[in-house]
């Protein structure tokens, strides 16, 4: 089934990484289809009350910080094997159907992206996000757009009943515990994180959520606190 027909009129949420998340995980399940983003598999026990047990979308870069983030390895082989049987197949069965990319379609196959590829391919539907709407982001934000502001416009691309976005606050509040492993929710919560993840990135938060709002369609639904970043009443 293509992407386009499982989306449709669907009920959507779309779960970021924030710490505003609680005690939502019934809510996200409840959704027709929920959509994570980076390293947010595998969620563990513990985590359910929160942020909930199901993914159907995945959406990711496929880089190797991410490989790097899931993995126990420290091989690339070994890490793709790795991530694959402790990450990939275990949402499988929580209902893991697409992986969404667009890096791969943006520039040249790496080696290691191709292998990464092959190896998911066998299970999961590959979809890759067109490279005009990565274009038109950067372009209007004058900046390398975050995954969030790629997976709320994509979405909203589709016909969807409803959109919801939660857990994305453009790391005003850092991120939720367990979401990193390279990165503290503590550190998260600096100040000066948030600075320095813009410097180093390349994303320009501000410009982002400006562009955003475009997107005032009847259809998108962002939670209490992704609005007070926006500045929505």
């Amino acid at each position: 089934m293509s992407i386009v027909v499982y989306l449709y009129n669907k009920r959507v949420v779309l779960v970021g990484p924030a710490p505003s998340l609680k005690d939502s995980g019934v809510t996200i399940d409840n959704y027709d289809i929920v959509v994570r983003m980076n390293s947010a598999l595998p969620i563990t026990e513990d985590l359910y009350k929160d942020v909930g047990y199901k993914t159907n979308v995945l959406i990711t870069g496929l880089s190797d910080d991410y490989m790097s983030h899931m993995s126990r390895q420290t091989d690339y082989k070994d890490r793709i094997k790795d991530v694959y049987d402790t990450v990939y197949l275990p949402a499988k069965e929580k209902g893991l159907k697409y992986i969404v990319t667009w890096h791969p379609k943006m520039s040249p196959f790496s080696a290691r992206q191709v292998k990464v590829l092959e190896r998911i391919n066998n299970d999961f539907e590959i979809v890759y996000i067109p490279a005009a709407i990565h274009r038109e982001i950067r372009n209007g934000t004058g900046g390398e757009p975050n995954t969030g502001t790629m997976a709320i416009v994509y979405l909203l691309a589709f016909r969807l009943q409803e959109l919801y976005v939660t857990g994305i606050t453009y790391y005003a509040d850092g991120y939720r515990k367990g979401y990193h492993p390279c990165i503290s929710q503590k550190e998260s919560e600096n100040e000066n994180f948030r600075k320095e993840l813009q410097r180093c990135s390349g994303h320009k938060f501000d410009a982002q959520l400006k562009y955003l709002q475009r997107y005032r369609y009847p259809v998108f639904r962002p939670d209490t606190e992704l609005r007070r970043v926006l500045k929505w009443n």
